[in-house]
This record gives structure tokens, sequence and C-alpha cells, in this order.
């Protein structure tokens, strides 16, 4: 049998486990009467700026790109990132990524540019990401909400700091032509506990970043702030409309960091569309702040609408192609 069915039904499989144990917690007549209560037009406000941030997220990606010698449309991009995001309901994480390599290589035929793009855009959102979640969880230190009971308050804070030290020193040591190549032989080293195929991709992400070196720091504060906007700011602004949606209040930093938290998990291809994965998380975090379980599942499935509208205008997108044989 093909691993590549194997790997989608292990997929399949886990999705719907955690699906499982999520609604198993679950009042269905209390999530019946919370689905009534959702307020439509922030529902709606939240598809219009998922789309609206893709467009930015794609300018962002166009200027990586240019810096990569590649001239394509911010729109082209827009176009390209909603398709993939529609393979990405059976390709999560960073596999289905390949799609959007495949299009934009046949566009541009510059296979090895369009990787190093890519990878730099993709880590780029990881290390931002995370460390403005670490950060805020250092300064807020939820300890006392999230491990009721649990002595060591200082060991939260304590353990982000470390984290986003390393992260940080990582990030600047891999930009430098000087240190990179003791930061790649670490890291390498570190890897071999990962399996093979894992190891192979991770040091050639690594590989591939370090070649935008020749970029300039300036690139670099530039791409950082974009990211921080784009990515940052716009996560805050989906899961706000969608908390107040599904008619929760829930302070501002709690999200900044569980969304990124969401967000790094869901690079691990394990479920479709992070299924699963993002509803456990919010109906377990969210329970810690006195939300209710029905309300957090409801603000999940408004969070997980926005990929559907984004995945229907990939699926437009596609017909367009394939009737246009674009493709």
């Amino acid at each position: 049998m093909n691993t590549k069915y194997v790997k989608l039904a292990i997929r399949i499989l886990v999705t719907f486990g955690l699906l499982a144990w999520v609604f198993s917690y679950i009042d269905y007549q209390t999530l019946c009467r919370t689905v009534r209560e959702t307020r439509i037009g922030y529902l709606i406000a939240l598809w219009g700026i998922s789309l609206a941030f893709l467009l930015l997220r794609s300018f962002r990606m166009r200027l990586i790109l240019k810096q990569q010698a590649l001239d394509v449309g911010t729109f082209a991009i827009f176009k390209i990132s909603a398709v993939t995001l529609l393979y990405g309901f059976v390709l999560p994480g960073f596999m289905s990524s390949g799609v959007k390599w495949y299009i934009l290589k046949k566009a541009t035929g510059k296979g090895t540019n369009i990787l190093n793009g890519m990878l730099y855009n993709q880590l780029s959102e990881l290390i931002i990401m995370s460390a403005c979640a670490l950060i805020v969880l250092i300064v807020t230190n939820p300890t006392s909400l999230l491990f009721p009971g649990a002595g060591r308050l200082w060991l939260l804070p304590a353990v982000c700091s470390i984290i986003l030290l390393a992260l940080v020193s990582v990030t600047l040591f891999l930009l430098n032509s000087r240190t990179s190549g003791y930061i790649l032989s670490i890291l390498s080293y570190m890897m071999k506990v990962l399996p093979n195929k894992i190891r192979l991709k991770g040091r050639q992400a690594l590989s591939e970043v370090v070649m935008l070196q020749g970029a300039g720091w300036r690139f670099h504060v530039r791409m950082g702030l974009l990211t921080f906007i784009t990515q940052v700011v716009g996560t805050i602004i989906v899961y706000m409309l969608a908390a107040k949606a599904a008619n929760i209040n829930i302070l501002l930093t709690v999200l900044i960091w569980l969304p990124s938290i969401i967000f790094v998990l869901g690079r691990i291809p394990i479920t479709i569309a992070n299924l699963g994965v993002r509803e456990l998380t919010l109906v377990g975090i969210l329970a810690a702040y006195d939300v209710g379980k029905s309300s957090a599942l409801l603000m999940s499935m408004i969070v997980f609408s926005s990929l559907v509208i984004k995945a229907i205008v990939g699926a437009g997108i596609m017909i367009h192609w394939s009737l246009t044989k674009k493709i």
C-alpha cells in the first residue's frame, strides 16, 4: 500500500479521534444555544479580515521573492496561497507548501530561489510568533490560572526566558556569516535524535535560510516588522473577532500567546487542517479563564471557518485555472 495513503489515513484517524475527545466534554443543548447566539456581524468581519491579511502576507512574500531576483505579483501569490490552503485540508503544515512551491516553480522556473524564499517566509513567521508568545508569557505569567495549586510560580517565566534567549540567539547567529557555520554544526548534531527524513529536511531548511545572509540587516528587520504586522497582529484580530462572535470576553494578552501555540502545533502534520489540535487547545486552555467549553468550541469553529472561506476562494481559482488550462 502507498505510504502516502497510509499517512493520510492516520491523519484522518487522529483528527476524528481528537474531535471525538473534545465533543465528549460538550453538552449539545448548550452548544446549539451558543451557536444560535453567534454574532453574525463579527463573523462576516472575520472572513473579510482573513482575506485582507492573506493579501498582505502575499505582499510580504513578494518582497522576499524579489530579494531572490524573482518578480511575482502580489495578487498572483494571493491566488497561489489560497489554492495552497485548499490543499492544506489534506496536506497540513509544511507539507501543503509543496503545492505552493510547485506552482511558483512552474511560473518562474526557479525552484531553488522559490524554496529559499518560502523557507525564509515560514521560519520568520514561526520565529516572530513564538518570540511574541514567549514574551507575553514571561510578562503575564499565567501559571496560577493554567496550573491551579502548582508551586514554583517562577518556573514558567524562567523556562520561557531560556527558550526566548535561545531562539533569538540562534536566529541572529544564523543570519551572521561569521557564526552561521558553527550554529549549523551544533543544530545538525542536536538533530541526530530525530528520524533521518526529518533531520535532512531540518538541515536543508536551515541551510536555505543561511543563503539569504547577503540580503543585509535592513531587509531582515523590515521583513520582521512586516511579519509581525501580517502574522501576529492579523492572527490576534482574527481570534479577537472569533471571540466576539462567540460572545467570549478574553484578555488581549491571551489572544497573543494562545494562537501562537496553536500555530506552532499546526506545523506538525498530524491532523487535517489542524482540526482537533485547535479545538482541544482552545477548549482546554480557555477553561482556565472561565470560558465555557461550548463557547470555546464555537470560537474554534469560527476560526476554522476563516480557513474554509480562503479554501473556497482557492477552489474557485482552481476551477478557473482548469477551465483556462493554466495548470
